[in-house]
């Protein structure tokens, strides 16, 4: 008897069909898979035991030679691949661990270190043949790769691949791999392999992205999606930052968030006095309204061509404020409207402050040093002579600042029975930049102050090495001078101020690190036009300062072992502090303490 054959209903048979084809692309997709795994398997070398220089710790190819090499700033190893067939020449393998300006893009630290050239960053910005850039992880934090080849001369092919990661206290991770011939898939797989077997000592992985930052005042604040906060654990960064994660695409973006004052009645030179304060070489455009006490600001000068960044500032009718910074990777500007649309309605001020006290504080004390005078306070001569060095280093201190001063009397000697004119007090301060890029660049100040500060006059000049060394000629950065009342206020970086009122808490800045002590009986607000760090700060308007006397603070011992008192100042939106010690028996400075690590010491 015949058997019947299954008869399916056309539904039936389609949908069998369909599963069929599923299964089929199912298995090719994962047979490519398999393949792909494969394949990029192959291309990867052995690596050997972890190996540990300084703070950097990493597993090179177990076949490579390898060594390790002097890095300014750092710690580094070398790795060279034996010759190929035929004599070909292997590649070379280079790990650092470099010191970056904070939290910033890892093409421009890159750049900015010399590790790529200008012509580089033409290439993958205009997006060439033979140059390319995409984020991977390194170092467990969210960085990027970049690939490009160069021709040193006719029929000869250089390649560079190059992954880097800028971890929180700026600690940049570089690895790179270089040779002869095109870039190919093997090389970027040697470098993502020594990306994920490197790290940093006593820098941990970065954190998941979202959750609530809460800063000084009251102040919270909302990370946008895809955005990570960065941990913080020095002392003297009071502002909190967030990371994008790198998700998609091949962009870099980080923010900072810095609690300031900006009060009603200020104008747009407060605020870009703060930017600058922030980094001296920030160039703004014009200041745009966004909202009621909101608004927003580019950076324009030529570092923003390729690393763009943005500032944003939101201020409660108190006189608080929330500052906002955003900087880019390679031409990532784009991605700071959507950022600031999550970030801006998320901000929470708690209640309202009164800062009228420290307003108040910081007029009297200008009132009482006048009324007191400079020749009550200070030597008729002495200098000062301080170096720096970073805590996290194993480096030698470094030259910083030297200071001096000295009281003028002005008799007229062809008229010795004429009354004598006011003594002044006349100075100069010449300081090294000690960022990681910058240290040829130098600030002088050269400046006189009537004793009962009612007149004062001083300019800040910068002079900065060539690309050959040599000297360049000074610049001016600043100008100030200050009579009957009035002060004119010039500076490259802005519009300058004509004629306008001194304000009850002004401060000369040449003065303002020698009457420190003075200025922090009671905790105050003070105006004043500089102010030196790290950097030089010499802004086109007029900075704020906190300054107080803590009880609280970072213990640290003179050579007797005895506590030593601490005034700290923190310069309205750099969102950091520095903390000044002071023997306790006779007052004189002893130490400064900086964001960073860094650290300054008198009289070496």
């Amino acid at each position: 008897m015949a058997r019947k054959s299954l008869q399916l209903s056309p539904r039936v048979r389609r949908l069998v069909m369909q599963g069929v084809l599923v299964l089929v692309f199912a298995g090719a997709v994962g047979l490519a898979a398999l393949v792909t795994r494969h394949v990029t398997q192959s291309m990867r070398v052995e690596l050997g035991p972890q190996q540990i220089i300084g703070r950097l710790m990493v597993r090179l190819p177990a076949k490579w030679g390898s060594i390790p090499t002097a890095a300014e700033r750092g710690d580094a190893v070398e790795a060279e691949e034996p010759p190929g067939e035929g004599d070909r020449p292997g590649r070379r393998l280079r790990v650092l661990r470099q010191r970056a300006d904070g939290l910033i893009s890892p093409l421009e630290h890159l750049q900015r270190s010399g590790r790529i050239k200008a012509e580089v960053l033409r290439g993958l910005a205009d997006g060439r043949e033979g140059f390319a850039r995409q984020n991977l992880q390194v170092a467990g934090w969210p960085r990027q790769m970049v690939s490009y080849i160069t021709s040193p001369r006719p029929g000869v092919v250089h390649k560079d691949v190059v992954a880097c990661a800028v971890t929180r206290a700026g600690q940049a991770v570089i690895v790179q791999l270089e040779g002869v011939g095109p870039v190919d898939e093997s090389d970027r797989q040697v470098v993502r392999q020594m990306a994920e077997n490197v790290s940093v000592s006593m820098t941990s992985a970065a954190p998941e992205p979202g959750g609530r930052v809460e800063l000084a005042d009251g102040i919270a604040v909302d990370a946008p999606a895809h955005y990570a906060i960065v941990p913080a654990d020095d002392p003297n960064q009071l502002q909190r930052q967030m990371l994008f994660d790198g998700t998609w695409g091949a962009s870099w973006v980080a923010a900072d968030l810095a609690a300031c004052i900006f009060f009603p009645d200020d104008a747009d030179e407060a605020l870009l006095a703060m930017l600058q304060a922030r980094d001296p070489d920030w160039r703004s455009g014009p200041v745009h309204a966004l909202g009621h006490r909101t608004y927003w600001v580019d950076r324009v000068d030529a570092a923003a061509t390729y690393f763009p960044a943005r500032a944003y500032l939101i201020a409660h009718e108190d006189g608080h404020a929330l500052l906002v910074v955003q900087r880019g990777g390679l031409r990532d500007g784009k991605i700071f409207d959507a950022a600031w649309s999550a970030i801006g309605p998320s901000v929470k001020f708690a209640g309202k402050q009164d800062l009228s006290t420290l307003l108040a504080n910081g007029a009297e004390t200008a009132r009482s040093l006048g009324e007191r005078g400079l020749a009550e306070i200070l030597s008729e001569t002495g200098s000062l002579k301080w170096s720096m060095w970073d805590q996290s280093e194993n480096a030698d201190q470094e030259p910083w600042l030297v200071s001096k001063w000295k009281t003028i009397k002005h008799d007229d000697p062809l008229d010795p029975t004429a009354p004598p004119a006011d003594p002044t007090l006349e100075g100069s301060r010449s300081s090294q930049a000690m960022d990681p890029y910058t240290t040829d660049s130098r600030f002088e100040q050269e400046w006189t102050a009537a004793l009962d500060l009612s007149k004062y006059r001083a300019t800040t000049f910068r002079e900065s090495r060539r690309d050959r060394g040599e000297l360049s000629r000074r610049t001016r950065e600043q100008w100030i001078n200050i009579e009957n009342g009035k002060m004119t206020l010039g500076s490259t970086a802005g519009p300058s101020r004509i004629d306008v009122t001194v304000p009850a808490q002004f401060i000369p800045g040449a003065l303002v690190p020698l009457l420190l002590q003075e200025l922090a009986e009671k905790p105050c607000l003070i105006k004043t036009e500089s102010f030196i760090g790290t950097d030089t700060v010499a802004p086109p308007g007029l900075l704020t300062l906190f300054i107080t006397r803590l009880t609280v603070a970072p213990l640290r011992r003179d050579e007797k072992g005895e506590p030593m008192d601490c005034v700290s100042v923190s310069v309205n939106g750099t969102g950091v502090v520095s903390r000044w010690y002071y023997t306790h028996d006779d007052g004189l400075l002893r130490f400064i303490d900086f964001a960073g690590g860094m650290k300054a010491q008198e009289g070496r």
